[in-house]
């Protein structure tokens, strides 16, 4: 679609769609719990148990969800730490495939397009899922994505096939002496900047906002998600299943603020005790005169205000008809426990509705000195994990097509991605366990490898160097799941000297940059070279 410059008009006056106004409204309410901000304006007055200065004070002092919801959304960095991932590129050329595999392990950004994804492409999943992504192009002839969110976004239009125009809310710039607010309009066949005249609207030419042929014939827009909003048509973001619960958590967390802020003092109580300077008169003898004044200390009120910590209280011993009173002299009243406690458990509570709303089951604490949390029931969350996988790898395959027709004008289809749904969901200790409880149940090698990769791959998720280095060793190590004492008796003594040198090979630092081919034929020269055959229990250097 190529919009006139009237129709530009008309729709920048009323924009076509009507739901951009919910979806922004929706985004700031969400960026709110997700990112943090002034929650002053989500909190709800209490009526009846509140005055205005009250709820201004609980305005001041509420905090934001966002450490909840880094909590809440932990597991999906999952998917970005999953293995297995893969791109199949089917380009014309091969010089132009080198070259594009290359070019998006660094984009003018200076990360990784898979790094783009899981910076910005996992907030708009989460939270802002009618914005843009918009593969824009430098002067180099470079495409790279960009997110445009739906707060910077006045209309577009969009089929099952892709964006038909995007219209941008405006910008001011200074045009001579007039700074008016522009609009970049991006359709099939431009992508140029127009101010508002009296009916129509009018291109803009001016250094840094020049008007674009789109030689592409479409819009490279990308909806950020699939999932669909029946009511609106457009798209639902992820914590919608818990935005209401949300709310209500943020306004219990603020009257728990302030109820620690009011009443969380315990209150220092004592007899009064008269003053020690006038000894409990309110006044003093003016020094060098008869004259009375006022006791300076107390300030007349002829008792003790304020103590010194080397202050003692020195009583009388009661007699029998008298009342002990040590040592009930001073004390604290405490606040109301029971209602903390309270407030804290019902926190609790949403927090776990929350977490099992998003992930169908809830994490537990270990009962060590680490307190590592952990999922009761692993499935769910890998269940949860899919599509969101499913939906990141569609949104990167488009990217990269995109991407790769703009820049060798390849087919918008010539990227295939395929993301891992190896998810690390388990801690390293809990994959150790599984490994070990496997062995002992004498489980088939192929299951025992299963299990060995992915101890390593959670153990080793942040150190790649590492992780191919453990799993070369897994396939070179003879018998690798097995100790000396496992194997003496039940293989020949040949294989097992080779199973022992192995620990003396590997303290020869070998070059695990090599592929496993090559390192096993290294090891197997060493092998042959250091061993020495037993014969009759005489070695044949003997």
């Amino acid at each position: 679609m190529i919009l006139t410059e009237k129709q530009i008009f008309d729709l920048i006056q009323k924009p076509s769609n009507p739901y951009i106004k919910i979806w922004k409204e929706e985004n700031t309410r969400l960026s709110l719990f997700t990112n943090g901000g002034d929650v002053s304006a989500f909190l709800e007055k209490i009526k009846n148990f509140e005055n205005r200065d009250q709820k201004e004070l609980r305005n001041k002092i509420a905090r934001s969800t966002k450490d909840l919801m880094s909590y809440l959304l932990n597991p999906v960095n999952k998917v970005f730490s999953a293995t297995g991932h893969n791109v199949v590129y089917n380009f014309t050329t091969k010089a132009n495939s080198k070259k594009f595999k290359e070019y998006i392990q660094e984009i003018p950004q200076g990360i990784s397009v898979f790094k783009w994804m899981e910076t910005y492409w996992k907030e708009a999943y989460i939270s802002d899922p009618n914005s843009v992504i918009l593969i824009e192009s430098n002067k180099e002839g470079q495409a790279y994505p960009t997110l445009k969110s739906i707060q910077r976004i006045r209309d577009y239009k969009k089929t099952w096939e892709g964006f038909e125009y995007i219209i941008f809310e405006p910008i001011k710039v200074k045009i001579g002496e007039e700074e008016v607010d522009i609009f970049r309009v991006y359709d099939d066949g431009k992508d140029s900047y127009f101010k508002l005249g009296k009916s129509t609207a009018e291109l803009i030419t001016i250094p840094g906002y020049e008007s674009i042929v789109n030689e592409l014939k479409y819009v490279p827009a990308i909806s950020p998600t699939d999932k669909i909003d029946t009511k609106t048509g457009g798209y639902l973001p992820f914590i919608s299943v818990i935005d209401e619960i949300l709310g209500e958590y943020l306004n219990d967390s603020s009257v728990h603020s302030i109820y620690k802020f009011l009443h969380g003092f315990p209150i220092f109580w004592s007899y009064a005790m008269k003053c020690v300077t006038c000894e409990g008169t309110g006044h003093i003898t003016k020094r060098g005169t008869n004259e009375k004044i006022t006791c300076p200390t107390c300030n007349g009120k002829a008792i003790k205000v304020s103590n010194d910590v080397s202050d003692g209280v020195r009583l009388p011993i009661p007699k029998n008809d008298q009342p002990k009173l040590a040592p009930d002299i001073a004390g604290y009243v405490s606040p109301d426990i029971d209602a903390w406690d309270a407030q804290i458990k019902e926190l609790k509570s949403m927090r776990k509705d929350m977490h099992f709303a998003l992930w169908g089951t809830y994490t537990e604490e270990e009962k060590s000195h680490t307190a590592t949390g952990r999922f009761i029931d692993e499935q769910p969350v890998n269940d949860a994990l899919w599509p969101i996988s499913d939906s990141g790898q569609n949104i990167y395959s488009k990217i990269l097509g995109y991407m790769a027709n703009m820049m060798y004008q390849e087919s918008k289809d010539s990227c295939k991605s395929y993301w891992g749904k190896r998810f690390l969901v388990e801690t390293p200790d809990q994959l150790w366990d599984k490994y070990i409880s496997a062995k002992k149940e004498m489980a088939p090698l192929s299951s025992l490898d299963d299990r060995y990769k992915k101890y390593l791959n959670a153990e080793y998720r942040n150190d790649a160097e590492m992780l191919d280095q453990k799993m070369k060793e897994m396939y070179v190590e003879p018998f690798a799941h097995y100790t000396i004492s496992d194997l003496k008796g039940n293989i020949s003594i040949e294989m097992l000297s080779k199973k022992v040198m192995y620990s003396e090979w590997i303290c020869t630092a070998p070059d695990f940059k090599k592929n496993v081919k090559q390192l096993k034929s290294e090891f197997d020269e060493y092998f042959n070279i250091n061993y020495k055959p037993v014969k009759d229990g005489i070695t044949t250097e003997d």
